[in-house]
């Protein structure tokens, strides 16, 4: 059982205005805090779908009551570990060394973690840190997913199935490493 926060958001969009606008067709600036909604709407959604964050953000996990030694985190893929603590005796925070500790990707193996009914991990997660470097396969995917709530945003019933942004195109990126 866990508990889990972002605690550092990223500092910019995933996708750069103006490729966004590119994409639309549209010219002036009119419709920019329109769109910077949809890219942000478009980016929780692919993160939500596929577990993975697209920039930098920090996150904070508290588990209870783990019967391993090997933990998955629910936001990957990770890139650091920050700060591992667990829930002493007298209810207060005890910071544990990180040397016997690893983090990888999806997982965090540590020593004793069985020990600690109550313990948080504080770790940075991401497939960049440059938003430049996000794959241009989840960048195009991205722009369909705006594009689509862009046309949909007038219509009646946007919550009809058939106004519905297909998240499946997101499949493909589940299982995304980072290295």
């Amino acid at each position: 059982m866990h508990n889990a926060k972002c605690i550092v958001s990223p500092s910019a969009l995933s996708l750069p205005l103006s490729l966004v606008k590119t994409f639309l067709r549209i010219d002036g600036d009119q419709e920019e805090e329109l769109l910077r909604l949809l890219i942000l709407s478009a980016t929780i959604q692919f993160e939500k779908y596929t577990g993975k964050a697209l920039l930098k953000q920090r996150w904070s996990v508290t588990y209870r009551n783990v019967k391993n030694d090997i933990v998955i985190l629910p936001t990957t893929p990770a890139i650091s570990l920050v700060k591992l603590r667990t829930m002493g005796i007298d209810n207060h925070w005890c910071e544990l060394d990180k040397k016997y500790c690893d983090i990888d990707n999806d997982r965090l193996y540590m020593q004793t973690l069985s020990y600690h009914p109550v313990f948080e991990v504080i770790y940075d997660a991401g497939i960049t840190d440059d938003r430049a470097k996000i794959p241009s396969s989840i960048q195009s995917a991205l722009l369909q997913h705006i594009g689509h709530m862009y046309n949909v945003r007038c219509t009646k019933s946007s919550n009809d199935r058939h106004n519905k942004f297909p998240l499946n195109i997101y499949d493909q990126f589940k299982d995304i490493v980072v290295r």
